[in-house]
């Protein structure tokens, strides 16, 4: 695989469960490492966790980190709220605000746990709410929404966008890297939208085909704000189909 990646081609590779996929993209994460930041994706918390696992395992002098969307995180106001009016889990209530009052941080069993290790403030994930009291379901009522540091889990999720700013090596989810890619495409269509209302903006386009010049987009990505995921030179996508 390697000689592959150093040419920067796309590469799809198979193998069998249990014979070591995990492992191989952990090393190789900490190989590309060296040549600039590394994105590993898998489709669920629980496949990520496994990956964080095989990422410890080699030990790696490497910073790594985690960024997973705000659908992860349950809003502990909301849900006191609604248990506080008797409409959700009657039975977990007092087991349930108890370790909100806690810190809501990674219950042992849920999967979860590897989280912390690579970010230490991990706290008030759904999927441990979910391990906590199965009744609950999936609410968006109780969703986070809005991570604008009102909420603890919003604060948390902010804190973690933050640490993996600088990281050498993120996990994350494919609906993350889903949205990081369609808020790029958004961003360009944008430009191309205002550089037509000029006419040197029309001739940039004109000249490249009516697509931005490569100069152009790397300024303009380099210069934008509020990004989902930071910028990254190799993406390890597990469980890509």
């Amino acid at each position: 695989i390697r000689p592959f990646l150093m040419k920067n081609q796309i590469i799809l590779a198979e193998a069998a469960t249990g014979t070591g996929k995990g492992r191989a993209a952990a090393q190789i994460a900490w190989d590309q490492s060296a040549h600039g930041a590394v994105l590993i994706s898998a489709p669920t918390v629980q496949i990520l966790r496994q990956l964080i696992l095989e990422w410890f395992a080699l030990n790696p002098p490497v910073e790594a980190s985690v960024t997973l969307g705000k659908g992860q995180f349950f809003d502990p106001i909301a849900l006191i709220s609604l248990l506080d009016e008797g409409l959700v889990c009657d039975e977990k209530t007092t087991e349930i605000k108890r370790w909100i009052n806690e810190g809501a941080k990674p219950i042992s069993g849920s999967g979860t746990e590897p989280l912390s290790r690579i970010f230490p403030e991990t706290a008030y994930l759904y999927d441990d709410l979910l391990h906590l009291a199965p009744v609950i379901g999936e609410m968006r009522d109780i969703m986070l929404n809005e991570a604008n540091g009102i909420s603890p889990a919003g604060k948390v999720y902010i804190a973690m966008r933050e640490h993996a700013k600088d990281a050498k090596v993120v996990f994350c989810t494919h609906a993350m890297l889903a949205y990081h890619v369609l808020d790029l495409r958004q961003l360009v269509r944008n430009e191309i939208e205002e550089l037509k209302k000029t006419r040197k903006g029309k001739e940039l386009l004109a000249s490249n085909n009516g697509d931005l010049p490569e100069k152009h987009l790397q300024l303009l990505l380099e210069g934008r704000k509020g990004k989902l995921l930071r910028d990254f030179r190799t993406a390890i996508i597990d469980e890509a189909h």
